[in-house]
């Protein structure tokens, strides 16, 4: 870490201080009467303020020795040899022998600021695989991987097990917020409440990225207006339109295309603002 503050040319104060807040630390480990105290040698504090800085700085070496030499992803006129968000990333290469090139580099760099590679902890996917790899620098390639909350697979459908789970997970929502509003007195109020508030939120969090066909989100679309005549005990045969009307809901589809928009728009600012950095 202290190789990176060098780097990043960070004032020999400041190094200095931080060295201090750092030398003599230490946890202790108790089980009953008994007591070991462990000296910590590596990482960064927890609940430390300074924390967050050191990481992005130690990151952000690792990420720019990976731009300049690093072999990734290209898509139109943009490389792409990393993703980071914290501590969850990502490599990528358009080859099994670039894979390994990238890996190497952040194996190395790693190292130089005092970092392991936790090898169980990682995982590889590889698109068209025609000689069966089992893994690469001693990583298992697997059939899938799990990424901000995202399950990736390696099949030419990316987001269909995401597409599945959502599904299955509307369903059992939409059984909770039955069960919820049967034990309510003000059943419209708790149900629009719980099913808007709670459950669209944490259901819908990742469909700007995940494409849906017309059909699944018209399924999903069946299941909330389930829903909708659930809370106010409509009958079969009462428009949709005016459940949603009550409920002061929009089309799924709506949803959909709302959050895609906010997804390019979020990626434009992004690209906007690491143009001014750059220049």
């Amino acid at each position: 870490m202290i190789e990176a503050l060098i780097e990043y040319k960070i004032h020999p104060h400041i190094i200095n201080n931080i060295i201090k807040l750092y030398s003599g630390d230490y946890t202790k480990i108790r089980f009953g009467e008994q007591e070991k105290r462990i000296d910590i040698t590596s990482g960064i504090k927890q609940g430390c303020t300074l924390s967050t800085t050191l990481f992005k700085i130690v990151t952000y070496m690792i990420i720019k020795e990976l731009e300049k030499r690093g072999r990734g992803y290209q898509i139109d006129d943009i490389t792409l040899e990393s993703l980071f968000f914290a501590d969850d990333s990502i490599l990528m290469a358009d080859s099994v022998e670039n894979a390994k090139h990238n890996l190497n580099i952040l194996i190395e760099v790693s190292k130089k600021y005092g970092l392991n590679l936790n090898r169980e902890k990682c995982k590889i996917i590889i698109y068209n695989d025609t000689e069966n790899t089992k893994e690469i620098e001693g990583i298992k390639v697997e059939e899938n991987v799990k990424y901000l909350g995202v399950t990736i697979d390696n099949k030419k459908d990316l987001f269909k097990t995401q597409r599945e789970m959502i599904k299955k997970n509307a369903e059992k929502y939409a059984n909770m917020t039955h069960g919820i509003i049967c034990k309510s007195v003000n059943r419209i109020l708790i149900g629009k409440t719980y099913w808007k508030c709670v459950i669209l939120p944490s259901l819908l969090q990742n469909i700007g990225i995940i494409k849906f066909n017309q059909k699944e989100i018209s399924n999903l679309q069946t299941i909330e207006n389930g829903v909708y005549r659930k809370i106010l005990e409509g009958r079969d045969n009462t428009p949709i339109s005016v459940l949603r009307g009550e409920i002061g809901s929009s089309l799924m589809e709506t949803r959909f295309i709302e959050s895609k928009l906010l997804m390019a728009k979020s990626i434009i600012e992004g690209e906007n603002e690491l143009t001014k950095k750059k220049f």
